[in-house]
């Protein structure tokens, strides 16, 4: 369930979808990842869909990704631009 902003710097509490932008990841399942013969996690890991949000404020500077091994992580706008 949502309740606040997911930038860990920002209180605001989430209250309606107009007022930010909605996120929605696919997270792999930690308890049943599957791991490979050399103890990479296979392609066949269980996905599960969580849902971040971002408050109007936070939403005009930050961006929501998944970066694998290091999940969930909030970036700078102007950083995921350049990359894309």
């Amino acid at each position: 369930m949502l309740s606040k902003c997911a930038n860990p710097r920002c209180s605001k509490c989430f209250l309606y979808l107009r007022d930010g932008k909605l996120f929605r990841l696919e997270v792999p399942v930690e308890s049943e990842r599957g791991v490979a013969g050399n103890g990479k996690t296979s392609f066949t890991a269980p996905l599960r869909h969580e849902y971040f949000w971002l408050c109007e404020a936070c939403s005009r500077k930050l961006q929501v990704v998944l970066e694998p091994g290091t999940g969930v992580r909030m970036i700078p706008l102007r950083h995921f631009k350049a990359a894309s």
